[in-house]
């Protein structure tokens, strides 16, 4: 038996391994709820009544009724209406919910340890072992504390410790912490004697262990001491009928593989069998060194002959087939035992994990019939593909035991080998059976697995097999189901790739109205929806995968089918994270990226994605945290090393700063973002002769990237290298010509080459895409200005001036046209606005001098001319006009 949890059994459909007792989280009969006169503690009372009663099914929906804002005074009616429901949704088997329940319980009192009772139970169920953990450890210590409220609160895990140290073992075991989880275990069942669980898991982990005589002591104990034996008497005749097991492969140049795979099996099987095709390497040598009987063949083209030649070398009870790219799990082992054990039993279906081997991240499943009999006789079919053949009424025993294949992450020219040999052999296949919807799904999948980015001539050849596998496989023969399934679902994945999002839409749908809860099928569609920008569907579709997965156990797979979205919860967390980006959502980004790290480790650009967020947000110390992580996996990330930049610039450390972007900028193999921001830098930092020859390489190595031009065209502007930035701007504009502000900053070239009429005309064009932009108005005013239409620059620069009130200083010019047009009395209010700024500014105090002069107002023009003076003896019109005055007055 495999590990063995508190757990409610599943319906039954076909033969699988035996469920273990249900066990509730309810043994309390003796809990009082609180008293009180008010409807909620009535209803509360009565639904307690009901969970210890089992009655589930009526404690829910009454407890459902309750409205928390109208029938509740305080929390704590709200808290124990959570702890039942909580309590009730997991012994119903309906985890995900009583995990919403049992969180939202924590959210009002996270010292409420059945919330933390509730969650490892739900986590031990989920096998998250990791989170198990944290709250079964939370649970000891508010126990251990006794840490009760004011209020009389009878808690629903009161006398269920064993169940925890039971669950406590589990984790432990995961994080192969053995001591620990043997500690844990054997503490449960001092707690409860006649509880079975922890007796099952602790002699599945001797057995595991090799410790074989502790397994026998502790089943042995067990069988005295509880009621419920069946899976112990299971365990004990298993221990004591050792069938023997051959493990039967073929090779071919496997030395980097083949260690491994040996190492996982050389301590319980029984002889290790394997024909060898031809290698040239030291896979015989090591193959012997591992005491394995080797065979030779020739290679032959055809798969089936050499795997049935090494089942016909094998001499023990059962045989188990695993190629050099695989890795038995030998935490399973003790389930395999129990399995090959048993006597009305053939054939044994297991877990295949196609797995990544440097981050053991799963890219895809499937049930696989590795585990037969010897004696029954089964073959191989097939050239390439082999299948078991056997008749269609033998009973498949399904079981939880794991394999892990590393063979698709190959280096490119192995890779390439690979397809190539298995391309030639699926083509005889279809000229020999083209009536095969099997051999054309195979096809499909090999063409589909060649490169992540297929062409589309390459995507017509997927999709041509795709459909002739759907059209072939009747989706109402069970065997056939399979394939027409993962048919439709390849031409779903293919069609995105294409950016066909409609088409794989419809493709999606219609395996899961076959399938509902296909899980590929789902994730798909979520990120087909999520292509279309119909954001709200994908989010819809993503979560409802992530609580399908939640529930999913691979061991009662019914269907013979590979699933390439089995387990990728951090993907669906990840893919939801980019949706929240999207949308400009970062804090909601942030949290789905944090999911994405609590279920595996690394995964893509997450920490980077992360150090952006708080970039953004301008809080360096947790970005840095991020960028560290990157920078440890990978050291020359030019990304990395541009967000540290960034990093050093919010901490004012222009150094360390200028270090890391220079640094960026060296690992950097033409990532636009990183020119793109280390030119921004120099330009901002008034160095934009340090940002040309970066825009330049990046306009050379991505003359598509056109926001590349725009900004050096700007590091044109900056350097007054005018004609090369209007060039740069014009070559822009033929691509975006409709970029209003673009526009504007190209009639600035043309005002600063002293073509007036030309810049009139590009700024006329600006306004007319863009009627707010008003850096245009105030600049075709002053070009209007220096044209001498002054009615004209008028109207513009007031216009300006009404969109922008904050800019003082175009008064200045408001005022000029004014006293120009011998508007005196009109200019004054300008220039005092212009001179409440900046008061001590001689040519506003000359000009609104002038006007007083000229309005007749002398002594307040005196009063300008003398301020000006003092501030500079050496303005010579302010001078000449005092002179006149004075002069005047000495006339008269």
């Amino acid at each position: 038996m495999g590990r063995k949890k508190n757990k409610s059994p599943r319906p039954k459909t076909v033969r699988k391994k035996a469920a273990g007792k249900k066990t509730t989280l309810r043994e309390h009969p003796s809990a009082t709820p609180p008293q009180s006169a008010s409807k909620a503690d009535e209803v509360l009372t009565k639904a307690r009544q009901l969970y210890f009663r089992k009655d589930f099914d009526k404690a829910i929906p009454l407890l459902l009724r309750l409205d928390e804002t109208e029938d509740f005074k305080d929390d704590v009616g709200i808290r124990e209406r959570c702890r039942l429901l909580a309590f009730s949704y997991a012994n119903s088997g309906q985890f995900a919910t009583a995990e919403e329940w049992a969180r939202k319980g924590l959210e009002l009192d996270g010292r409420d340890r059945d919330f933390h009772f509730a969650l490892a139970y739900v986590m031990a169920h989920y096998k998250d072992y990791r989170r198990c953990l944290e709250h079964a450890r939370d649970f000891i210590m508010l126990n251990e504390a006794d840490n009760r409220t004011k209020e009389k609160i009878e808690y629903l895990s009161d006398g269920h410790l064993h169940l925890l140290y039971n669950y406590l073992g589990l984790a432990y075991q995961a994080e192969n912490e053995y001591g620990r989880a043997e500690e844990a275990f054997l503490k449960a069942i001092g707690l409860n004697k006649a509880y079975s669980h922890p007796y099952l898991n602790l002699a599945a982990l001797y057995q595991r262990r090799r410790a074989f005589e502790k397994a026998e002591k502790i089943i042995d104990r067990g069988l005295k001491a509880c009621s419920q034996v069946q899976e112990l008497m299971i365990l004990k005749r298993s221990l004591a009928n050792k069938a023997t097991v051959s493990a039967c492969m073929i090779v071919k140049n496997e030395e980097e593989f083949l260690p491994n795979c040996l190492e996982s099996i050389r301590n319980w099987v029984d002889e290790i069998i394997i024909v060898d095709t031809g290698s040239t390497d030291r896979t015989v040598e090591i193959a012997q060194s591992y005491g394995a009987k080797v065979y030779f063949q020739e290679w032959s083209k055809d798969f089936s002959k050499h795997r049935n030649f090494s089942l016909s070398k094998a001499t023990c009870d059962w045989i188990l087939v695993i190629d050099a790219d695989e890795e038995f799990i030998q935490d399973d082992l003790p389930a395999l035992r129990q399995a090959v054990n048993q006597e009305n039993c053939r054939l044994i279906s297991i877990n295949v994990f196609n797995s990544d081997r440097a981050t053991r991240e799963c890219t895809s499943f499937l049930p696989s019939i590795r585990l037969f009999r010897k004696d029954a006789g089964f073959h191989y079919e097939g050239i390439v593909h082999n299948q078991l053949k056997f008749e269609e009424s033998e009973p498949i025993l399904r079981i939880g035991v794991r394999i892990r294949h590393y063979g698709y992450n190959l280096p490119m020219e192995q890779k390439m080998e690979k397809v190539a040999r298995s391309r030639e052999l699926l083509e005889k296949q279809l000229a020999e059976t083209p009536g095969d919807p099997f051999v054309h799904f195979n096809y499909a999948q090999l063409l589909r697995g060649i490169t992540g980015k297929p062409d589309d001539d390459l995507c017509g050849l997927i999709i041509e097999h795709a459909e002739k596998a759907v059209e072939l496989a009747d989706p109402d023969n069970v065997a056939m189901l399979p394939i027409h399934l993962q048919g439709l679902h390849q031409q779903a994945t293919t069609y995105i790739q294409q950016g066909k999002f409609e088409k794989a839409e419809y493709a999606c749908r219609q395996a899961l109205d076959i399938k509902p809860d296909y899980l590929d099928a789902i994730y798909s569609l979520a990120e087909a929806c999520g292509r279309m920008r119909r954001f709200e569907e994908a989010e819809k579709y993503f979560n409802e995968y992530l609580k399908l997965q939640r529930l999913y156990d691979p061991s009662e797979e019914q269907l013979n089918i590979i699933l390439i979205f089995g387990f990728a919860r951090h993907r669906a967390y990840y893919s939801l994270g980019i949706l929240r980006q999207l949308q400009n959502d970062l804090a909601g980004a942030e949290e789905y990226f944090l999911r994405v790290l609590e279920e595996i480790e690394l995964y893509q650009d997450t920490f980077l994605r992360l150090a952006h967020i708080y970039l953004e947000r301008k809080d360096p110390e947790k970005a840095i945290t991020f960028i560290e992580e990157e920078l440890a996996s990978n050291p020359n990330s030019d990304l990395a090393n541009l967000y540290k930049a960034r990093y050093f610039s919010l901490k004012m450390d222009d150094v360390e700063s200028e270090k890391y972007l220079n640094k960026a900028v060296e690992f950097t193999k033409g990532r636009p973002a990183v020119y793109e921001a280390a030119a921004t830098y120099w330009i901002e930092k008034g160095l934009p002769q340090n940002a040309l020859p970066l825009l330049r390489k990046l306009t050379q190595l991505k003359p598509e990237y056109h926001s590349g031009l725009k900004l050096l065209a700007r590091a044109y502007f900056e350097t007054s290298e005018f004609s090369d930035a209007r060039e740069s701007y014009e070559e822009y504009l033929r691509v975006r010509p409709d970029d209003a502000e673009t526009l504007n900053d190209l009639a600035n070239c043309h005002f600063k080459l002293g073509d007036y009429e030309t810049a009139d005309r590009v700024y006329t064009e600006a306004l007319e895409i863009n009627n707010q932009l008003g850096a245009s108005y105030r600049n075709l005013g002053l070009t209007k200005l220096r044209l001498g239409k002054l009615d004209e620059a008028l109207i513009l620069l007031e216009s300006y001036a009404e969109l922008a009130p904050e800019d003082l200083e175009i008064n200045l010019a408001i005022g000029n046209i004014y006293r120009q047009s011998g508007r005196h009395a009109e200019a004054i209010p300008h220039y005092e606005k212009f001179l409440r700024d900046d008061p001590d500014n001689a040519e506003g105090l000359f000009n609104i001098s002038e006007c007083y002069y000229q309005l007749g107002y002398i002594e307040s023009a005196a009063i300008g001319y003398r301020q000006i003076l003092k501030l500079n003896p050496d303005f010579q019109p302010a001078a000449n006009r005092l002179n006149e005055i004075e002069t005047s007055k000495a006339t008269v």
